[in-house]
């Protein structure tokens, strides 16, 4: 239908205001490699992907690009 979508950007100060600085009692769930914060940005609530700093450390710079590039194809599909 031609309508897009568009991503949200956050600059970090907004996002580390929003997550308390990440605290822990924040965590909606936590995974191996990352975990998934709640906070209000705006009067909107939002989940936000931190990735854990030592998965970053490795050689897994590309899952992280391809995680944002598989949000970004799927945020406008009907069953999201």
């Amino acid at each position: 239908n031609g309508t897009s979508n568009p991503i949200r950007i956050f600059s970090s100060d907004q996002i580390l205001s929003a997550t308390n600085n990440f605290d822990p009692s924040g965590y909606i769930s936590v995974q191996r490699f990352f975990a998934w914060h709640k906070g209000m940005i705006q009067d909107r609530c939002y989940l936000i992907k931190r990735f854990k700093e030592e998965y970053l450390l490795g050689d897994h710079e590309s899952v992280v690009y391809n995680d944002i590039v598989i949000s970004a194809r799927v945020s406008n599909h009907n069953n999201f």
